[in-house]
């Protein structure tokens, strides 16, 4: 008896196994794209969120830099704050940091919405980054914020109570936050006619100038304020960098000599050296007073000291008047760490990044020492020089000529080639390179990236969007966004 059965044929069988195969292979292709999409927007999502809520906490706390609490008798709680606004900058590198002092008030309300009470207490916060890495992220930044308690209960506390370090954002690339008032600038004063000058630093254009009606050979500036003083004069004067407006003057006692070589410190002490005696003087620039000890020997045994540079190391480098010497101090214990032999007639000095640099006004050359082994490292002719200093941010080299009318400006690495010049005379002059906060408004620029790498082609160009100095791969893959803002100081 035969039977009409229908069933599937071998070649049948491979042909529907091909074509569910491949319709999986389509399936899964398009649930991976789709699935790497999804988790690409919603890190892409996170990093905007993350950058977006820390634009928002940074705006807030520094809007509030300052914030004294007065009470119904207009007194204040705890009185006058200093330093309500610190910033940090980070040089070449990432990031900037921030701390921010200000007085918090919480208010008691009762149903009817009125306040019953209140309480007050200064707070101090820092915001600052560290590096971080982990074996499935890599390395990157990470954004943290610590709250400390200086008063609370109407009373200064003898202890601050430090709050805990807190992680507020993952993958930073860049913090840069900048007074955006207060210009990178040249200070310079001359001897013959008492001219104080600012130029900018990047436009090369005088942004103030003002007769001090006093000789200057030797000049220092700090948190909007320059110091002057001459070997002509037996005072020292102290001005305002934007208005001109002298300040403070300090009398020298009969006794004293005559000063030529001043620095300042980070801790805001003027350092003033005399080429008549070996002593190095010591002036509290706050109070414009002398110390209540205002004296240690420089070292130095021909006569005394012709000009000195704070170092970014921290120490005191003086040139000895004539006689060919550095000698290298420590501050804090005031004693002679090394001398250092110099070529004749060297007239000033300046130190950064591990280089001295000193010129001779004979042979019109910049030498440059290593600051470690003290060995010669290069030199380069600039003709007269008296006055040198470095910009820390860039490297550059400033050298200034008295009567040369005339501050060159030249590459901080050999073979030290001169870049550009600012038309102006100098008895002495230093360099305003630090971002203090002083001024009205502050800049903040954040960037950051994703966690994860998607595609090959890098999504942001560096000069394109950021005024920041982060360095990253050409190659990578990241996701990068950056946030930018102004916040007005309303309290300073």
């Amino acid at each position: 008896m035969r039977h009409n059965k229908k069933a599937f044929t071998l070649v049948e069988m491979l042909v529907a196994l091909a074509v569910s195969a491949v319709i999986i292979s389509a399936t899964y292709a398009s649930f991976e794209l789709i699935q790497k999409q999804y988790k690409k927007n919603i890190d892409v999502t996170q990093l905007h969120t993350s950058g977006r809520a820390i634009m928002q906490i940074l705006e807030r706390e520094i809007r509030m830099a300052g914030y004294e609490f007065r009470d119904d008798k207009g007194l204040m709680t705890y009185g006058k704050i200093v330093g309500p606004l610190v910033l940090t900058d980070s040089g070449n590198k990432c990031c900037d940091e921030v701390t921010i002092i200000y007085d918090e008030v919480t208010d008691t309300v009762n149903a009817q919405g009125v306040v019953t009470s209140s309480v007050v207490d200064r707070i101090k916060t820092r915001f600052w980054t560290e590096a971080h890495s982990s074996s499935k992220r890599g390395s990157r930044f990470r954004l943290y914020k610590r709250r400390t308690i200086l008063g609370t209960n109407n009373a200064v506390l003898a202890t601050p109570r430090v709050g805990a370090k807190e992680v507020m954002a993952d993958y930073i690339e860049d913090l840069q936050i900048a007074d955006g008032q207060s210009q990178l600038s040249l200070i310079s004063g001359t001897e013959t006619n008492g001219n104080i000058s600012v130029h900018n630093l990047d436009t090369k254009q005088r942004t103030n100038f003002f007769n001090s009606g006093k000789r200057v050979s030797a000049i220092a500036y700090d948190d909007g304020i320059i110091y002057a003083t001459g070997d002509g004069e037996k005072n020292l004067y102290s001005y305002v960098l934007k208005t001109g407006k002298r300040l403070k003057t300090l009398i020298y006692p009969s006794s004293y000599p005559k000063f030529n070589g001043m620095a300042i410190d980070s801790n805001g002490t003027l350092f003033l050296g005399s080429f008549q005696n070996n002593l190095i003087y010591m002036v509290d620039s706050s109070t414009m007073l002398f110390k209540a000890s205002p004296t240690f020997s420089s070292g130095c045994t021909k006569r005394g000291v012709w000009d000195i540079d704070i170092g970014s190391d921290g120490l005191i480098y003086a040139i000895c008047y004539r006689g060919s010497i550095i000698k290298v101090i420590n501050p804090s214990t005031f004693g002679l760490i090394k001398s250092i032999s110099t070529p004749e007639n060297t007239w000033s000095i300046a130190e950064d990044g591990g280089k001295i640099f000193t010129s001779d006004i004979s042979t019109g050359n910049v030498t440059v020492f290593d600051s470690t082994t003290s060995k010669k490292t290069g030199s380069f002719k600039t003709g007269r020089v008296v006055a040198i200093d470095i910009n820390p941010l860039t490297g550059e080299i400033y050298t200034g000529s008295d009567g040369g009318s005339k501050v060159q400006i030249w590459h901080g690495v050999a073979p030290y080639a001169k870049k550009g010049s600012i038309n102006v005379d100098v008895g002495d002059m230093t360099l305003n390179t630090k971002k203090t906060g002083s001024a009205a408004m502050i800049t903040i620029n954040l960037t950051v990236r994703s966690k994860e790498q998607y595609g090959k082609k890098r999504q942001v160009n560096k000069k394109a969007y950021h005024s920041g100095n982060f360095i990253f791969s050409m190659n990578d893959s990241y996701q990068r966004d950056t946030f930018s803002t102004t916040v007005a100081l309303r309290n300073l």
